[in-house]
Order: C-alpha cells, then structure tokens, then sequence
C-alpha cells in the first residue's frame, strides 16, 4: 500500500548456508535488502539473535519520513514496550523520579488540578504509576488511546485542559520530550523542560525553562511567578 517492505525479526546477517569469508577473510554476513532500498523498513528484535526471550526489545531502521512517524507514536521505544519490564511494574513498587513526588504533592497543597498527558498506552502509563506509588494523587489520565493526534500536535494537551476545566494559557505543562515540548507550547501552555531522563533531550526551543532535575522546580510557578529562562 505504502510502497515499504518491512523486514521483522532479521537475525539472518548473521548466518550463512555456505562457509563463505569476505574480503579481510572474516565470516561474511548474508546482505539485507535494506542494503540496496530506500524503502525498507527494518525491525530488529535482540530475543532470537542474542537470546533474550521475553525482553521483546530491538531497533528500527529506516526511511526518516516513516521514523519520525513512529517516534510520534512510540517515542521511549521502538517496536514495541519491553514486557519484563511492565511485569516488573506491575508487581512490584519503583521508585519515582528524585524530587517528582514533592512536586505533586506541593500541587495537590494549593488544591490545583493536576493530570498526566501521556502518548504511552494507558495499559503502560497506570501501572507504571501505580509502581512508583503516584497512581492515587492524579485523577485524570490522558493516553494515547484518547486522541486521534499524537505529540507534537497539542490535541491531548487541549483535551486534557478541557478535562480539567482549565484554560490553556493557565497551565503549567513539565515534559522531557522532544515532541511534548512542541505539543504543549503549540497549545498556549508555560511549559518546563525536564532533562531527568536518562537520555536527555537537547533544551527545546518552544520551553520556557529547562531544568536537569524535579528539584529545580520552583514551587513559585505554580502561584503564578514569571518563568524565567536560566543561565
């Protein structure tokens, strides 16, 4: 339909039926047809290859228009959630991001409406903060499956707001994504870049302050006290 071939699972570069070498007479690897096409789409799974089972994590390659694509829709990973880990979630306790629960709960003291506005599936997002005890403290979760839109278009931000019951330009989004930071600024939103990940994101042009960590948080924001960008 979309004129891509999509190669799933390709362990087989690393076999070959013949004993074959390459030039510099190490093993030679089977070609992939990603290798001579602009328009394959490539998933590669580490269960099969390095015996992984269960972890369900890997790679995708491919066409940068159809990349992007996916990065909207999965943008913490690619191909599809490593399953262990939502177990893990799911049946045991996690500790949340140092300073998040201090945060919350200084909101939660001002008696301000507080939700999460996640492009992850809800079947992700709930347990992964019920795991990190933070479940209970918001009542609105917004997750992919409410949208027909994902981030960096801000229909879940404005969904959320209305949810909420609260104008736009009145919130105070907190993101640590590329794509977030675009969502909530393209909905009139003040917005605080977090760089706690473990993979940070570059400072983003659309954020009003970007801070390394929940400790930086100025609990003066949410009392309305001017975001100023830091040096």
């Amino acid at each position: 339909k979309h004129n891509i071939l999509v190669l799933s699972d390709e362990i087989y570069d690393e076999f070959c039926h013949e004993k074959v070498t390459g030039s510099d007479s190490s093993p030679a690897r089977c070609p992939s047809p990603a290798a001579y096409s602009d328009h394959v789409l490539l998933l590669r799974g580490f269960s099969k290859t390095y015996a992984m089972t269960g972890w369900r994590l890997g790679y995708a390659v491919g066409p940068a228009a159809i990349i992007e694509q996916m990065t909207k829709l999965q943008q913490y990973t690619f191909v599809c959630a490593p399953s262990m880990v939502q177990d893990a979630l799911r049946f045991g306790p996690s500790p949340a991001m140092a300073g998040a629960d201090a945060v919350v709960r200084a909101i939660i003291r001002r008696d301000l409406r507080l939700g999460v506005a996640s492009m992850s599936k809800r079947e992700w997002v709930e347990p992964t903060l019920d795991a990190i005890g933070l479940r209970d403290l918001f009542p609105l979760v917004v997750t992919l499956e409410d949208v027909e839109r994902p981030k960096p278009d801000p229909e879940i931000y404005l969904h959320a707001a209305s949810l909420l019951g609260v104008a736009p330009e009145a919130c105070l989004a907190v993101e640590d994504s590329v794509h977030g930071v675009a969502a909530a600024a393209a909905a009139g939103m003040r917005v605080v870049q977090l760089r706690q990940a473990s993979i940070p994101s570059d400072p983003q042009p659309g954020a009003h302050v970007v801070i390394q960590s929940f400790r930086e948080f100025d609990l003066g924001w949410l009392e309305g006290r001017p975001i100023a960008p830091r040096v």
